[in-house]
Order: structure tokens, then C-alpha cells, then sequence
């Protein structure tokens, strides 16, 4: 059955009932690279009604402001044609970037807000950071730390009084140290080492880089004032990671640094005083298989003593959608500014 669809009668006779109308919990995961939304329907007799799941554009910054509203909106638009007239009880948007727009002001969250609730007529909503909905679906919820790492790199965790520890996630020009960004400009330096017969340089680097960017003296140029330069720089980091699966030294070298870093991130949280000793990580760089995930995992025992490491449990969409259901059981759910914003006005 499609979604928005009712049970009717089990027969093709004239009886009908009226159907109870379905409810909907919606969570929304939007990225630098592309965005999601999942609609979860919530009415006990839903029976066969499947979860929709939409994927849209990622945010771009236009005129200096961010247009994640506009993103957001389209999402929700496509969504409330496909579950009708039905009613959404919560929903949640986790953002990338979230922090840095809303210190910086090129993004105003009650914006987000106000499409929300606008385009699907909940009155209860959050608007939050990536890492915020991918620590609630790495771990479902229980305490703990988790390190997320995509184009950029970060570790949250939460303490036993309720408060929230974060380390770096603060952007590829001076943090994000370890993550996707990091490695594959590390890869790019790499390639261009080579390109002049540099022996810290990595000769597949350089034949991979120049199928994706040109000769290298164009790289300077392409990249400096790119809009989507950490797109770029974090598309070139699996290239790196596979490198160095295949004995690539320069390639062995940068994700042993990088592992380095991303261990120091999440011991640093693990560190604050009474966060729980269990730690996910996440994020595409994180799959299970990927030798930077084993060497993180390799590392984390001798940098922080005692931790348990256990398997993500579910992704950030699953952890925007855990969030939403929060706020319906929990309308005073708190706030954790700019890391989190809640607004439940009925």
C-alpha cells in the first residue's frame, strides 16, 4: 500500500467504514551533498502503510544567506502531497553546519521552523545539528559519545546530568581534523608532491586527482573560491582511504594521521566527567570494512582506557525521527542552543 493510502473494507462490497485517519512522525537529514526526509507513520492501526522517503537538494548559500528553508520546504511539499490530508505530530530537521550558520547568522533556525510547521501544520518542531540526530541514532538514545565522520569530523557526548560535550565540528578551514575534507586535501597535497617528483608524493594520487581535477597547476584556481570545495576535497578522501588499503605508503601515512586526530576528538569527550564510557563512530568514512574505522578502533582503547566500542546502531535520518517521537511524549523537551532548537506551541 502507498503511502496516504487508508484500509478500506476487505471486500469489494458497498460497506465502508471510515477510516482512521493516519499520523506522522517526519525526520529530515540535510547535508552539504544532498538531503532526506522519512515520514513514519504513528497511528497504531496503520497496518501495511509504508514509511515515505524523499531525497532532495543540499544546502547551498545564496546572496551570503543559507537556503536551507527552501530545502526544507520542498521536502515537506512533496511529502504532504504523498501523505494527503493526513497529520504530521513532530518533525525534525538535522543540519549540517547548523552551528557555524547560526553563530554567523546566514541562518536564522526559526526560519526552519516556521517552514515546518507551515508546510505540514505541526506545532511541534526541532531543528538541530547534524550531530545531534546522528549521536541519537548511533547509540538510540542512551548516553554515551559518538564521532561522526563525513566531509567533516566531530565528537559529542552526553554527561549524566543531561549536558551535551562537543569537540571540533567547527569547519574545514581550521577543524574537521581527521575527517573527509582533511583527508582528501592531505591527498591533494600528496598528488601534488608528485607532480614534481616529490617522494612524500603518491603517483596515484596524482593520476587520480588529474582525472577528477585537471593538471595540477589548475587545481590552485578551481578550488580557492569553490562553493563546493569541501564537496570536492571530502569525494577525494575515499580515493585516499582506498590507496592505502592497497599498500599506497604516502596513502598509510595520511589515515594513520588522520586516525590520530578523530581518536583525540572523541577521548576528549569521553574525558569530560560523567559521560558514559561507550562509543559509536559514524559517518560514510566509518563503514564497517574501511581501514580508517579500523584504525580508529585500534586506537581508542590505548587513548582512552576502558571505553566500549559498539556498532552504530542506526543512521542520523533514524536518530531525527527518534527525536521527533521525543517531542511528541515530551512537548518540554529542552532546548541546547545552536546545537538544538524546540518550539512546541500546542
Amino acid at each position: 500500500m502507498r503511502a496516504g493510502e487508508t484500509l478500506g473494507s476487505a471486500s469489494g462490497t458497498s460497506q465502508h467504514r471510515d477510516p482512521t485517519p493516519l499520523t506522522w512522525e517526519v525526520g529530515i537529514d540535510v547535508g552539504g551533498t544532498g538531503s532526506r526526509l522519512r515520514g513514519a507513520p504513528t497511528t497504531p492501526d496503520a497496518g501495511s502503510v509504508e514509511p515515505v522517503d524523499l531525497t532532495g537538494d543540499p544546502v547551498r548559500f545564496v546572496s551570503g544567506r543559507s537556503n536551507a528553508p527552501t530545502v526544507v520546504g520542498d521536502l515537506c511539499r512533496r511529502f504532504a502531497e504523498k501523505a494527503g490530508t493526513n497529520s504530521t505530530a513532530a518533525a525534525v530537521v538535522g543540519m549540517r553546519g547548523l552551528r557555524s550558520m547560526v553563530v554567523s547568522r546566514t541562518l536564522n533556525p526559526y526560519a526552519v521552523h516556521d517552514t515546518l510547521s507551515g508546510e505540514l501544520g505541526t506545532a511541534r518542531t526541532a531543528v538541530a545539528s547534524d550531530t545531534i540526530i546522528a549521536h541519537l541514532g548511533a547509540l538510540q538514545g542512551r548516553s554515551g559519545a559518538t564521532l561522526a565522520v563525513g566531509s567533516g569530523a566531530v565528537a559529542i557526548g552526553d554527561d549524566d546530568t543531561g549536558r551535551l560535550h562537543i569537540a571540533d565540528g567547527l569547519g574545514p578551514l581550521i577543524g574537521d581534523n581527521g575527517g573527509g575534507s582533511w583527508i582528501g586535501e592531505e591527498g591533494l597535497r600528496a598528488a601534488a608532491r608528485a607532480s614534481y617528483h616529490d617522494a612524500r608524493g603518491s603517483e596515484r594520487l596524482l593520476t587520480a586527482a588529474i582525472e577528477r581535477l585537471g593538471q595540477p597547476e589548475t587545481w590552485e584556481s578551481r578550488l580557492r573560491d569553490a562553493p563546493d570545495r569541501v564537496r570536492v576535497l571530502a569525494d577525494f578522501a575515499p580515493v585516499v582511504v582506498r590507496a592505502a588499503a592497497e599498500d599506497d605508503v604516502v596513502c598509510q601515512k595520511i589515515l594513520r594521521e588522520s586516525a590520530e586526530l578523530l581518536t583525540d576528538c572523541l577521548a576528549s569527550v569521553l574525558s569530560r566527567p560523567g559521560v558514559r564510557q561507550v562509543a559509536a563512530t559514524t559517518g560514510r568514512l566509518m563503514a564497517v570494512g574501511s581501514p580508517l574505522r579500523a584504525a580508529v578502533h585500534g586506537l581508542m582503547p590505548v587513548k582512552r582506557v576502558g571505553v566500549e566500542l559498539v556498532d552504530a546502531a542506526a543512521t542520523p535520518l533514524d536518530g531525527a525521527l527518534l527525536l521527533a517521537r521525543r517531542l511528541v511524549e515530551d512537548p518540554e523537551f529542552p532546548s541546547y542552543r545552536p546545537l538544538l532548537t524546540v518550539r512546541t506551541t500546542g
